[in-house]
């Protein structure tokens, strides 16, 4: 019987029982047989059945408990974190606490009122083993040391935050810290742990915080280097952009790529191209793939600034890697399994990724370059999804946008840089006929006089912009910024084939004689502004058109 089906079958069983098949187990069979079932309530269930849950608890690693509490929810999970060891509640503490290298004070405050869920002898059995500097962050962030005569002057609001446990200490609650929770607290270590309470105080203001955060945070940062975790500089060399014809084979890992924590291997989600390839390997190199995938989920979050413990962390950062390893196998050739199993099996996982970072980079210089023109202040008034597409490329970190987009996400398929290119094809043309025609924003005015449609440079979009100039040109006006005459609109729809090919033919002219030389998405654009022209001016009467309603003119009567 396989040990999921063992575990639970096991958890079915009445207790009595239940525990003796656990117990008869040594201890590394029980941990597997906890570990083979999904991280969660199955999990805690199946501890609970042990007649010795808190030994059975102690010896799971680190990263699958902190797994399987974060699955639970912090409040549910208390049964599990009451009978914890420091060394995993810690680890739990040094994913958690840390934002970058600042410690939250919010998060700490969160996770010690868990604690006290647990029991004063839990939050007691901590203070044995926490970082003194965590502690006195948290002191210094928390509270105000006061001398007596200080708390007459106290404002209303303020006085009844202050507690002194010993009639001499007086520390004032600051506005933001739970009251309860820290008076609760300061009693506990001032009656179980007097040494540890005065040390405290006698900290209070003596000590630069900064320093005293940069020594917590380097504690943190070697006790989760022991497990496996990157620094940030190690984080950010995965964003390395090569291009494919420099990727070769080797024979081993570079250093830092073996060996991750567990954590994320858990919640690992490979593309289509990937997961054919890992499906064509043996069980060795599978695992090999496995790891390298979790060290590279741990970079992300780490560069990231994400915060470790957090499973949308790993969430967002598994599809990060999915969709930068998935680009970097079609760009390095592995358009099918075989072709793919070859390369997961002779090159490092983050070569494969480093292939997309520079293939995205090439398209992030592109839209630099792009929005150097005169007309690029006018980005924001492209339509969508062009207007957001640059955005999301200039970003801290790239991002893709496409129409079926809500959000920004990350790059997934080697098809998003087709459609990326596309996009940026488009936007240079309209930049480069908009700078022809003067489009920028300082010549705009800032209010539009009455009988001006739109009514504001808010309403006007880059195409309307680009057809007026085109519509402007076709009634043998002066090629200007500024509105077409609403008396004009007879000549110009005179003027206009009622043939779309004809129509496009007629724009495509207009603007080659404007550029030279033409750019990769000028007939894109053409096509996009004889589609607007189309569909929102000759299909109507010119004496019957209403300027309000008609979207692709600047007009004024």
């Amino acid at each position: 019987m396989e040990l999921n089906e063992k575990a639970r079958a096991i958890i079915k069983l009445e207790s009595e029982e239940a525990a003796e098949r656990i117990d008869a187990l040594p201890m590394n069979r029980r941990v597997d047989l906890v570990l083979s079932l999904p991280s969660g309530k199955k999990r805690m269930d199946l501890i609970l059945m042990s007649s010795r849950p808190e030994e059975l608890t102690r010896a799971i690693p680190p990263e699958d408990l902190v797994l399987s509490i974060k699955d639970l929810g912090d409040m549910d999970a208390v049964p599990i974190l009451e009978m914890s060891s420091n060394r995993q509640l810690n680890y739990l503490f040094d994913l958690e606490l840390w934002i970058r290298e600042g410690m939250d004070l919010g998060r700490l405050l969160h996770w010690i009122e868990i604690l006290f869920e647990c029991g004063n002898p839990r939050v007691l059995q901590w203070l044995d083993s926490v970082d003194f500097e965590l502690l006195v962050l948290f002191f210094e962030r928390s509270v105000l040391l006061l001398e007596r005569d200080e708390l007459e002057s106290l404002p209303d609001r303020l006085s009844g935050r202050v507690h002194s446990p010993d009639n001499t200490h007086y520390l004032l609650v600051k506005l933001g810290a739970n009251y309860g929770l820290l008076k609760n607290f300061i009693d506990l270590i001032f009656a179980e742990v007097p040494d540890l309470f005065f040390a405290l105080t006698g900290n209070l203001g003596t000590t630069p915080l900064a320093e005293v955060e940069e020594l917590a945070y380097r504690w943190r940062t070697g006790r989760l280097a022991d497990r496996g975790w990157p620094d940030l500089d190690e984080a950010l060399l995965m964003y390395q952009p090569t291009e494919p014809d420099q990727v070769r084979p080797r024979d081993r890992l570079p250093f830092g790529m073996a060996d991750p924590p567990r954590f994320p291997l858990e919640h690992r989600n490979t593309g289509e191209l990937l997961q054919a390839g890992v499906a064509r390997l043996e069980d060795n190199p599978k695992n090999i793939v496995a790891s390298q995938m979790a060290n590279l989920i741990n970079r992300m979050i780490i560069a990231g600034g994400m915060i470790p413990g957090e499973t949308e962390s790993l969430k967002r950062a598994s599809e990060h890697v999915k969709g930068g390893l998935e680009i970097g196998l079609t760009l390095l050739g592995a358009t099918e399994a075989d072709a793919s199993a070859r390369l997961l099996k002779g090159v490092p996982l983050v070569d494969v990724f480093r292939v997309a970072q520079g293939a995205i980079q090439k398209r992030v210089r592109r839209a630099r370059i792009i929005m150097a023109k005169k007309s690029a202040g006018m980005a924001p008034t492209l339509p969508i999804p062009l207007s957001d597409c640059i955005k999301a490329l200039l970003a801290s970190r790239p991002l893709f946008v496409s129409l079926k987009d809500i959000l920004p996400r990350e790059f997934s398929d080697p098809a998003d840089l087709a459609m990326l290119d596309r996009n940026l094809d488009l936007i240079e043309a309209a930049f480069v006929v908009g700078d022809v025609l003067g489009l920028k924003r300082s010549a705009l005015a800032t209010s539009f006089s009455p009988g001006t449609w739109p009514e504001s440079p808010e309403g006007l979009t880059f195409y309307t912009l680009l057809l007026t100039g085109f519509a402007r040109n076709t009634v043998r006006l002066e090629t200007k910024v500024e509105p077409l005459p609403f008396e004009l609109l007879p000549r110009l729809f005179d003027r206009l084939p009622r043939e779309q090919n004809a129509l496009f033919q007629e724009i495509r002219d207009w603007a080659t004689s404007l550029i030279d030389p033409r750019p990769p998405g000028l007939d894109h654009l053409i096509a996009e502004l004889t589609h607007l022209a189309w569909q929102e001016i000759l299909v109507h009467d010119p004496d019957q058109l209403d300027p309000r309603f008609v979207e692709g003119l600047w007009l004024k009567k």
